[in-house]
């Protein structure tokens, strides 16, 4: 079946949305697209997307971007390298414009990185594999910049339920990945591949996985990650719910270096992590300590300090 990216765009903060438009151009099927936009430049936005012609193609990581807000749309790029079957892009911009991709692949399980120093005219010629030496099956990953526009990244690992979240590095000025092995953040087989991270004016790290809870299936874990003293101990964020397991977070920063969370929170089935009567929460430090707000119907229905 024929599936396409399109995109959308509102200009007064998200209260009206224009007609979404299909931005592939040059004959290429897109799915799961991943969307960044230059910080110094909001008319240039850079999209990441799974792509390929036929069925009989590699399914490939491709790239494609705009430089008037969306109105017109370049042709795409194969950003992968050797033809290899791959998943799952996620993208961030630095603040010199230029855009940088992870992906992982279901061909070789490997996590792949790709950079261009042009502003996503061209890149690297060969994707740059980052977890050669970790001998684990890899997959969904998340990246996201330090303050020098280093790229870190976040992973799963492992095999059926018995997932680790790794995390590594890459230093730009020597083109070294520093982490080698990735180091795994969650306790051995209690990780998950759902996590995110972002950075502050600091250069501190915020990052915020689910894994392995102490006394329910998971727990959303927060660490910090500062680049002298490296990463503190994990923090679980416990559910509001009797028996009740807290899943799949994702975290955001503004540029007062408030930190936001989104998360779920419910009783999760032990055989398929399906959620049943659960909310969502969202959280925010704006104000000097946390606060979470439920966003459903199904608990509770304020906003309250974290009491965790």
């Amino acid at each position: 079946s024929l599936t396409v990216v399109k995109y959308t765009k509102s200009k007064d903060g998200g209260k009206n949305w224009e007609l979404p438009a299909v931005i592939i151009n040059d004959g290429y099927f897109g799915y799961k697209p991943a969307i960044a936009v230059d910080p110094d430049n909001p008319q240039c936005i850079h999209v990441a997307y799974v792509g390929y012609i036929i069925e009989e193609e590699y399914v490939t990581v491709r790239y494609i971007r705009s430089k008037d807000g969306g109105n017109t749309w370049s042709s795409s790029l194969r950003i992968t390298g050797d033809n290899l079957n791959c998943d799952n892009p996620d993208i961030v911009v630095d603040s010199q414009g230029n855009p940088h991709v992870a992906f992982d692949s279901y061909e070789d399980d490997f996590i792949r990185y790709n950079y261009s120093s042009d502003g996503g005219t061209t890149w690297l010629e060969q994707a740059e594999v980052v977890n050669a030496n970790l001998n684990k099956a890899t997959f969904s990953v998340s990246i996201t910049l330090d303050d020098k526009g280093n790229p870190h990244l976040l992973f799963g690992g492992g095999e059926d339920t018995d997932f680790n979240t790794y995390w590594t590095w890459r230093d730009m000025t020597t083109g070294t990945w520093q982490v080698d092995p990735p180091m795994a953040l969650s306790e051995d087989g209690g990780g998950t591949p759902y996590h995110s991270m972002v950075f502050d004016s600091q250069g501190v790290g915020h990052c915020w996985y689910d894994a392995r809870g102490t006394v329910v299936l998971r727990s959303v874990y927060y660490q910090q990650y500062d680049p002298v003293a490296g990463w503190s101990s994990g923090r679980e964020l416990k559910s509001h719910f009797s028996g009740g397991s807290t899943i799949m977070p994702q975290c955001a920063i503004d540029s007062q270096d408030h930190l936001f969370i989104g998360y779920i929170d419910g009783i999760i089935d032990s055989k398929n992590l399906q959620l049943s009567g659960g909310d969502f929460f969202i959280g925010t430090n704006e104000s000097g300590s946390w606060h979470y707000e439920n966003l459903s119907t199904n608990g509770l229905n304020i906003q309250e300090s974290n009491p965790n």
